[in-house]
């Protein structure tokens, strides 16, 4: 099922990023130095980035997780332990939120020493080293991040549901279904995709791309 309030959702989460990253941007340009000094950015800056940034997503993700979870199973006839689907919901929040910022932090080391290697390369300014270095700080990527990621969590906390009713249950077998809002606005990787079958048309839950906000559903099998 759709998220019933996911724009309030990204936005919060977008916010919440975008006031972290403001922050680590300040932080780094600073350290930096005039003219910038790529070596002063020892492997404890770059942890603490990460600590940060985990530890601004990791209550959001399982907020959602388990938002998502109780509207599914509130949706059902089938009840489950829902003790169960809270430790789920804190073990994925946290492993997958380690996974993620590890990943956009090493994009973003990689895009900070590039564009400091431009700076001297291509006589830029302070000026023009901050322009480039929001792209990786600013609130284009913080939004991005939320949308993708709101899905994710989403998707995480039906599935959560379905895999604890079918330990509980195992005769029970489930259909999963791609949904889209099959409008001109979708895309031309998930638009054929809409209410195909998982197994069939694809495999790989959504998120399949930056923005996705596709959903899946479930029936349970005759």
């Amino acid at each position: 099922m759709d998220v019933t309030n996911r724009y309030e959702l990204e936005r919060r989460l977008a916010k919440k990023l975008g006031a972290v990253s403001r922050s680590q941007l300040e932080k780094l340009l600073d350290t930096l130095g005039d003219p910038p000094d790529f070596g002063k950015l020892d492997e404890a800056f770059w942890e603490e980035i990460g600590i940060e940034l985990t530890a601004a997503v990791i209550p959001m993700f399982e907020a959602i997780f388990l938002q998502q979870a109780l509207e599914f199973v509130n949706s059902m006839s089938i009840g489950v332990d829902w003790a169960m689907i809270n430790t789920a919901a804190a073990e994925w929040s946290k492993k997958y939120s380690y996974e993620l910022i590890k990943g956009l932090t090493d994009t973003t080391r990689k895009g900070v020493q590039s564009a400091i290697s431009d700076y001297y390369s291509q006589g830029l300014t302070m000026g023009d080293l901050e322009s480039r270095l929001i792209g990786y700080f600013g609130p284009v990527r913080a939004e991005m991040i939320a949308v993708t990621e709101v899905t994710r969590a989403s998707v995480q906390g039906e599935l959560a549901v379905i895999n604890q009713i079918q330990l509980d249950n195992p005769r029970i077998e489930f259909d999963t279904f791609w949904e889209t809002n099959n409008d001109d606005k979708v895309c031309n990787i998930c638009e054929p995709l809409n209410q195909t079958k998982r197994g069939e048309a694809w495999t790989e839950y959504p998120p399949i791309h930056v923005r996705d906000r596709c959903w899946v559903s479930h029936e349970i099998k005759k």
